[in-house]
């Protein structure tokens, strides 16, 4: 274990900073002063302990943000405070959670050193000048991994009133700064050891964008790093396959937890402690509104829940088991539009037709972090989500066990009605074929009601200990469904009716060789259709005017099975039609979901 003398010294010259906590208000927050009378309220603190060397920390604004920096030695009372600078001014960056960053007159850049022999603690603060929020990157620069450090290098990041209210996931990276650095970043607990969620999932990355070998967030193939850079002037280092992520979000936690009980840890080593070498951190926090905040919680102080230290909240959900059963017609859905309305944490039984599938609907929230899990021992089946827009979002086959399917970690990327088909893969699927399926949310942007789950946190290696958010995200609670159709469709041929936002499972027809629809819409209107083959051939959609003209069509191609039809503008007002057909075989089946959105 790395041992620590709290001081610092610096090559720059050393200014003195006070920090105070103001008693005013429902959320805690530091203002920090520096000796020549700049003052940032308003700010998130993250820590350190480092080893002899020289180091630099730059602070980038993103979007106009005009951050103020300052590094501090706790025991010294040492402080160097930055608010514009020139180098930094030429920092940019490209990274999963932000895109693009350029350059901006507005970054803070601040050189320090330990010119001891020994590991120091060392605090760095950020702010928006004159108490302004948004969002930024620290970039420290002059890290390195050495078989020296055991698990690996900490950090803390204070998990607070601003960083939450902030809506911004906390994003950590880690980029090698050479080919021989395979980095990994782990969550910790008080005793160094790793957090672990309730299913036995470590909250670790080792290759962003690979599920595999990364939590949360970063897990997705948009995570990667591939593409990434940061650099300054004409200089960047490129991000890389191996390098790490860590992304989480904190909304669902409590932002009354007082500043200084609220910390995640991490550590950043290589994986399986296996290789060495230098690297640049990067973390992406945001800063929000804590003053707006205060004045609304005020009146509410009665109802709040505060953590502590061990202690283990429940959180609320509805964890029903309900039975939901389609009709067992191969050309109608028992419960209309929606064979039922899921709220997170339910789990569900029921049964499909041979032709059929079951469709469910949830409301969801920018920032939810949903896992679909669907089995059956009856069927191989199939998942697809659809967005509110009517676009397919997700599908999985065989994510789950045996053939089942499951879809984890999505995160949902706007606000509104989802709709999940569940259906079969092939054709062979007996009548009344039983399945459960489960919707759940372990964190995100929902409102919610339960409180999160706490534990005792501390920084790694010696750090002082801190009551805090558990590291792991929790489960939220959806808003009511209360806008989902739930109007009866059926899917054979014929003429049936469709109203705007309808979901509905279907199958060619094979005797007329086309299934229709018919919805009404008046002139000016905005109409999306989309429509997946949940079968294996390639479908063509259209859409049909009065005299059963097409209007537009979309033609699917050779194992793509999706087709939209996008913001096609209703010329007048009347009775549309919307047909679907096999364009591989012509005149035989097919198994289809389909979704009309309407505006």
């Amino acid at each position: 274990m790395k041992r620590r003398r709290l001081f610092m010294l610096v090559l720059l010259a050393v200014l003195i900073a006070s920090v105070s906590l103001p008693t005013a208000g429902a959320f805690a927050q530091y203002t920090f002063t520096c000796s020549d009378g700049t003052e940032f309220t308003n700010t998130v603190v993250l820590s350190t302990n480092i080893r002899p060397g020289s180091y630099t920390v730059t602070a980038m604004g993103i979007n106009g943000f005009d951050p103020v920096l300052a590094v501090w030695a706790p025991d010294s009372q040492e402080a160097i405070c930055n608010d514009d600078d020139a180098t930094a001014a030429t920092y940019f960056a490209t990274l999963p959670t932000t895109g693009e960053v350029a350059p901006n007159n507005f970054n803070s850049r601040i050189t320090f050193s330990n010119n001891t022999s020994s590991f120091m603690n060392v605090e760095f603060y950020v702010g928006g000048l004159g108490g302004s929020t948004g969002e930024f990157l620290l970039v420290f620069e002059g890290m390195q991994y050495t078989t020296a450090d055991g698990a690996g290098d900490p950090f803390a990041i204070g998990v607070d009133a601003p960083v939450i209210l902030s809506g911004i996931p906390v994003a950590v990276y880690a980029i090698a700064n050479t080919s021989t650095l395979d980095p990994k970043i782990t969550l910790t607990d008080a005793d160094n050891n790793p957090i672990v969620t309730d299913g036995g999932e470590e909250v670790s990355c080792d290759d962003a964008g690979n599920d595999a070998f990364c939590f949360g967030l970063a897990e997705v193939p948009e995570g990667s790093l591939e593409g990434a850079v940061i650099g300054r002037g004409s200089n960047g280092i490129p991000g890389g396959q191996y390098d790490a992520a860590l992304i989480l979000d904190t909304t669902a936690f409590d932002p009354t937890v007082p500043q200084d009980q609220a910390f995640l840890n991490y550590t950043v080593g290589s994986y399986n402690n296996a290789s060495t070498g230098p690297y640049t951190m990067i973390f992406h926090i945001g800063i929000g509104d804590v003053s707006a905040a205060t004045s609304q919680t005020n009146t509410n102080n009665s109802t709040n829940t505060t953590n502590s230290s061990n202690s283990s909240n429940t959180t609320s959900s509805s964890n029903s088991t309900s039975s939901n059963t389609t009709s067992s017609s191969s050309n109608t859905t028992s419960s209309g539009s929606f064979d039922a309305v899921l709220a997170y944490g339910d789990s569900l039984q029921g049964t499909i037709g041979a032709d059929t599938g079951a469709l469910f609907g949830f409301q969801g929230t920018t920032g939810d972090v949903i896992t679909i899990n669907a089995a059956s021992s009856q069927f191989d089946g199939l998942l697809l989500v659809y967005g509110p827009d009517g676009t397919e979002v997700a599908r999985d086959d065989d994510s789950g066990e045996g053939t089942n399917p499951r879809i984890s970690n999505f995160r949902v990327p706007s606000s509104g009605t989802y709709a999940i088909v569940l259906t079969a893969f092939n054709n062979n699927t007996p009548v009344g074929s039983n399945f459960t399926i489960s919707l759940e949310n372990r964190g995100g942007g929902g409102t919610t009601a339960s409180t999160t789950t706490t534990t005792t946190t501390t920084t790694n290696q010696g750090n002082t200990n801190s009551n805090g958010n558990t590291a792991a995200p929790v489960p939220t609670t959806a808003p009511a469904n209360t806008s989902i159709n739930t109007t009866t469709t059926t899917t054979s041929g014929g003429s049936n009716v469709l109203n705007f936002g309808d979901a509905v499972i279907g199958s060619i027809d094979t005797t007329a060789g086309v299934t229709l629809y018919t919805f009404n819409a008046a002139a000016g209107n905005t109409v999306t259709v989309a429509l997946t083959a949940t079968s294996n051939y390639t479908p063509v959609v259209a859409i049909l005017n009065a005299s059963q003209q097409p209007l537009v069509t979309q033609r699917g191609t050779a194992g793509v099975p999706t087709v939209t039809i996008a913001n096609f503008a209703i010329p007048a007002a009347g009775t549309y039609t919307i047909a679907v057909a096999n364009l591989s075989a012509p005149g035989q089946g097919g198994n289809f979901s389909l979704v009309l959105i309407g505006s």
